[in-house]
């Protein structure tokens, strides 16, 4: 099954859901404008990697897959209660340059020239991460 409404903060170039403000490392809430209409996939079973959740506190994507929920903007550590476990790709027909960050453990936009704002301080960084894939309904 998939879930749209996931869009990308131009302040922060995080991914968040779009159906909550949210609170954004940049200051205030995601700023969504000029962002298209991300779909991520909640099925079990698909090829993609899995255990991405929703963080209900900055409604923000973040890799729960290991020891550390990282860094939330909202304080302390991401939390995931209630969420689906979403999964994304490392190709396909979509929009790639998604990245993993590993201080924070959120998912952002890194094709831009700036790796936006990091909770856990200064710009995001993607070493170690794969080049994720996102679909884009409009």
């Amino acid at each position: 099954m998939a879930q749209i409404n996931w869009r990308w903060c131009r302040k922060c170039q995080g991914l968040f859901f779009g159906g909550f403000s949210g609170v954004c490392p940049a200051g205030l809430t995601h700023d969504m404008s000029g962002s298209g209409d991300y779909e991520l996939q909640d099925q079990a079973g698909d090829l993609g990697q899995h255990n991405w959740r929703w963080c209900h506190k900055c409604s923000g994507l973040f890799f729960a897959g290991n020891p550390t929920t990282g860094w939330c903007p909202a304080g302390g550590g991401h939390e995931h209660m209630p969420s689906s476990d979403y999964s994304l790709q490392n190709s396909g027909q979509t929009q790639s340059d998604w990245r993993w960050c590993h201080k924070c453990q959120g998912l952002f936009f890194a094709a831009n020239p700036s790796t936006g704002y990091c909770p856990s301080g200064g710009g995001h960084d993607f070493t170690g991460s794969d080049n994720y894939h996102l679909s884009i309904v409009s």
